[in-house]
Formats: structure tokens, C-alpha cells, sequence
């Protein structure tokens, strides 16, 4: 959705309970990112423009976006090493059913984030490495167990609607996930998968699938820059299947046996 408009596709999920697809993306001519409503057969049902707080366009890269209760998160990151980054909480009811969305506040996320996922009851939100382009932060490149050099962290927040002041999500992360460069999008198959999307520029893209029964645990708490934090390794050890994909492949979803790319 949205090509004809000039919208540069990034963040995907699906709402079962409303059985609706949500599509975010840039537009290529600079105007306010916008999100696209569409029913399970892919028919636009609505789509909305972003607003900043202030009611100015709102012309973030949108990543990726995510939904808990009545809360639109869509990520938001700088190529900066700052993490002033985050995600960005947006009304569903206002992504639904009107033509402007007016973002509510931003929620810190200790990363520079370009993707989220939400799997039982954990808000997972990724970040997207690249040298020089896209860098990270010293302490999130590592070694994993398997020898694997690792340049990404993705970080794992409790999902409760008691945590009011901020928008459902644990105030800092519970744990994190060390992932591969390149990551656009991160996602969950049943309770025995998690598949990671690669991509860069015009080269194929690849789709990672990891058997969650393998992955690593780290035997203490790693020093993520401020934070100590339970850590699990998605690396060569836990890795099962790697598939090429059309470039440019963003986030995903996995509905009915099938898997979702959006590219």
C-alpha cells in the first residue's frame, strides 16, 4: 500500500482481534509519515497521516510499529550513537478512524531502534547496525558463546497495563538479545522461531530463522551501556535456516503458517 503515494514501506504488524494489517512508512517527498489500514484481504481501509505533538508533520523514519490495548508504537531512530531515539506512541482509535494521528509522548528504549515485536507479553525492540552509516554503542558488539561477532542489541520490556506512565511497557528493559547487522525486522513464528529480516540498499536480502529451544542464555548479567542485563544469544548456535529475500526487506508478520515481508 501506498507505492502510488510515494510511501517508502517500513514497519508491518496485524491486529488479530480486528483481523487489520497496519503498514507504516516515510513519504519519499518529505511530507508526514503516514500509517495505511488494511483488512486481511490487503484493501486500504484507512489511511492516516502522523502528526507531531505540537500538531507539525510528523516525518520520523517509522521503522517499525507495534499496538498494545489503545497504544500505536513506532519507532523512531537517529544515526546517531546518543540513543535520543525511542518509541513513539500514537491513539489506535485515531490510526482507525481518522485522518491524522497526533503522537502522545515518546518511550525510551536504550537502543537505536528500527524494528518491535510484541510475544508473550514482552515488547522485543530491535536495533539496525551498518559501519559508519548506522553505528551502536561499544558494549552492544560482542563475541557470543558460538564466536560469533555480534553488533546489535535488541532490547526486551514487560509488557503490563498497570505501567500507565509508560504506555504499557516496563520503565527500562528486563533482558536483551544480541542480534546480526542489518536487522530490519524481528518476529516470532508460533513458540519455536524467532526470524530476523537483514537488508541493505539494492542487495538481496536475507531472512534469519533461530530455533528458540537453542538460544543462549549468558551465564551472568551483561553491562549494556548503564544497565545490567539478562542475556540471550541469537547466534550461529541457535541459527537453522537462512533464505534469500527481494531487497529491501523491512518488518514481517506470520499469519496462518505463512510469512508476511515487507519490502
Amino acid at each position: 500500500p501506498g507505492t502510488a503515494d510515494g510511501l517508502v514501506q517500513q514497519g508491518f504488524t496485524y491486529l488479530q482481534d480486528k483481523e487489520i494489517f497496519l503498514v507504516a512508512g516515510y513519504m519519499s517527498n518529505g511530507d508526514a509519515s503516514m500509517v495505511y489500514v488494511l483488512n486481511k484481504d490487503g484493501e486500504i481501509t484507512n489511511k492516516v497521516s502522523l502528526k507531531n505533538t505540537d500538531g507539525s508533520d510528523y516525518t520520523g523514519h517509522t521503522g517499525g510499529i507495534e499496538v498494545y490495548k489503545n497504544c500505536v508504537y513506532i519507532t523512531e531512530g537517529t544515526k546517531d550513537k546518543d540513543y535520543d531515539g525511542g518509541l513513539d506512541v500514537f491513539p489506535l482509535d485515531q490510526i482507525l478512524n481518522d485522518t491524522e494521528a497526533v503522537c502522545i509522548d515518546r518511550v525510551k528504549t536504550y537502543n537505536n531502534p528500527s524494528c518491535c515485536h510484541i510475544y508473550d507479553g514482552y515488547m522485543l525492540v530491535g536495533e539496525y547496525f551498518r559501519e559508519v552509516d548506522y553505528e551502536t554503542s561499544d558494549s552492544h558488539r560482542m563475541e557470543t558463546p558460538a564466536k560469533d561477532f555480534i553488533t546489535a542489541i535488541t532490547m526486551v520490556f514487560k509488557m503490563n497495563k498497570a505501567n500507565t506512565a509508560n504506555f504499557g511497557m516496563s520503565s527500562e528493559p528486563v533482558s536483551c538479545i544480541s542480534t546480526r547487522i542489518a536487522v530490519q525486522g524481528i518476529y516470532t513464528c508460533d513458540d519455536d522461531k524467532i526470524v530476523l529480516s537483514t537488508s541493505w540498499g539494492l542487495s538481496a536480502s536475507n531472512l534469519y530463522f533461530y530455533d528458540m529451544s537453542k538460544i543462549t542464555k549468558g551465564d551472568a548479567e551483561k553491562k549494556i551501556d548503564a544497565l545490567s542485563l539478562p542475556i540471550y544469544y541469537l547466534d550461529s548456535a541457535s541459527l537453522t535456516e537462512t533464505v534469500k529475500a527481494p531487497p529491501m526487506a523491512e518488518e514481517m508478520v506470520c499469519l496462518d503458517n505463512e510469512l508476511y515481508i515487507l519490502n
